[in-house]
């Protein structure tokens, strides 16, 4: 058997979409709903007049970036989620039994709990402004105003504004990777735990991100202190290099650290934490 078949993969991910299909229904629902419910909120629903275009503009702006909060929760806490579904002995069984790879049916979940999550975030904010439009015609006099097209405004905008903005724009990609290295650290940690992956997760990194706060101001107070050093953190190049060197090794360690506990699984438990 070859280490990855495109073939055997995408049956392995087809079967995946079959059997979640009611979680990925019952999430879709759930999130057009809580979007709607922020969109129509923010328009207070209760005033009863009409709105107008600036109106909408400045209510909906503010809806948008809660929004954008949790797309990014969501991007993130959706890499605790790869074997979420292999809740007792038999599902576990049967996910052994397939006839593919570990490497095949690990990204086949790797891909259904990320990329497809956000897939169905997205989706559902597409389908939560269509329902706040109505809402908001009925109960705002026929005026309503489209959140995806403000958004695709905006994207256009900042487009703009940071390929003419170079800080600006080492900004942005460094922000892209620590998001992609965030969602690896909790890849591993839904490998890690036993219930409620996203949250022992969150709880962990905060722990390890003040002990290493601390090591870290403790180690240069004491320099300062006790030495004649003097404490200086340069924008150099070694800096950089040693800053992105450092987002990359913790990300893909992370990731091909989670892809050998997958490999490691067992029927009894599939953590190797217990909590």
């Amino acid at each position: 058997m070859n280490n990855f078949n495109i073939q055997r993969f995408g049956k392995v991910f087809s079967r995946l979409m079959m059997i979640n299909k009611r979680e990925y229904i019952k999430g879709f629902l759930g999130f057009t709903l809580i979007f709607a419910a922020i969109f129509v909120l923010s328009c207070n629903p209760f005033r009863g007049e009409a709105l107008t275009a600036a109106e909408y503009v400045d209510r909906l702006t503010g809806a948008s970036t809660v929004y954008a909060i949790i797309l990014g929760f969501i991007f993130v806490i959706s890499g605790s989620l790869v074997i979420n579904d292999l809740k007792n002995k038999q599902l576990k069984i049967g996910e052994f039994m397939l006839p593919a790879t570990n490497l095949e049916k690990f990204v086949a979940r790797l891909l259904s709990a990320t990329v497809l999550t956000m897939f169905l975030a997205l989706l559902a904010f597409f389908a939560g402004d269509l329902l706040q439009m109505v809402f908001n015609m009925l109960l705002h006099k026929g005026t309503y105003a489209s959140v995806t097209g403000m958004a695709v405004d905006v994207i256009k905008e900042f487009k703009e504004v940071v390929l003419a903005n170079e800080e600006l724009y080492t900004s942005t990609i460094v922000f892209g990777a620590v998001m992609i290295n965030t969602l690896g650290l909790y890849i591993l940690g839904g490998m890690l735990f036993r219930k409620m992956a996203g949250l022992w997760t969150s709880v962990a990194l905060v722990i390890l991100s003040n002990i290493f706060g601390a090591l870290f101001f403790g180690f240069a107070y004491v320099l300062d202190r006790y030495t004649d050093y003097v404490v200086v953190i340069e924008d150099s190049t070694y800096m950089k290099c040693l800053t992105w060197g450092f987002i990359a090794v913790t990300t893909i360690g992370s990731v091909y650290l989670a892809y050998r506990i997958f490999c490691k699984m067992q029927a009894v438990n599939t953590r190797w934490l217990n909590v």
